[in-house]
């Protein structure tokens, strides 16, 4: 009622606008951390394609075309890089010291959980994981959750390193007096 016509007086200066906090919910985590590890996994993916030259003549299946090749190098990815990245992401987005990181962190993070999975499965690290028995109980899931594996282990790596990483920067604290 100060103001001409009963309006309030402006305020001088602009207005400020101060940007959200972001998301940092278990599902937002997860999506952010799933998404990243897939792209990390396919970066490796594609150069390792690439490199080892799959699609060329003597690299791809007798008698198949580009696209053939191509189409199977797609399933051979999804079958091998959805179910890891859901590992990893289903892992490391509970914990809280990984949804307290930037959305930059996870996803940098992720991306290189991604690209250590996809390594550890071309090298043949990843077999390893087969020798972890599961309970007969699992029955046909156990193929399933065998694909699970190679992320969930990279993710379980990623949060004991960055458990580390905080007890390090805790360690160099200063002493307060």
């Amino acid at each position: 009622m100060g103001g001409a016509g009963g309006r309030a007086p402006e305020a001088a200066g602009p207005r400020v606008v101060t940007p959200p906090p972001p998301d940092r919910s278990i599902s937002s985590v997860l999506v952010r951390a799933f998404l990243f590890a897939a792209v990390g996994y396919l970066l490796v993916y594609a150069v390792g394609y690439t490199v080892v030259g799959i699609w060329r003549r003597s690299g791809g299946s007798p008698n198949g075309g580009l696209l053939g090749n191509a189409a199977l190098a797609a399933y051979v990815f999804l079958v091998t890089a959805v179910p890891a990245a859901f590992g990893f992401a289903v892992v490391t987005s509970p914990w809280p010291s990984f949804r307290d990181l930037s959305p930059r962190v996870v996803a940098l993070v992720s991306a290189a959980g991604g690209a250590a999975t996809c390594l550890a499965q071309v090298t043949g690290i990843a077999g390893w994981l087969n020798w972890i028995p599961l309970p007969g109980v699992v029955g046909p899931i156990g193929a399933a959750l065998r694909t699970l594996l190679p992320g969930i282990a990279v993710g379980v790596v990623a949060l004991v390193g960055l458990r580390a990483v905080r007890l390090l920067r805790v360690g160099r604290a200063p002493a307060s007096n």
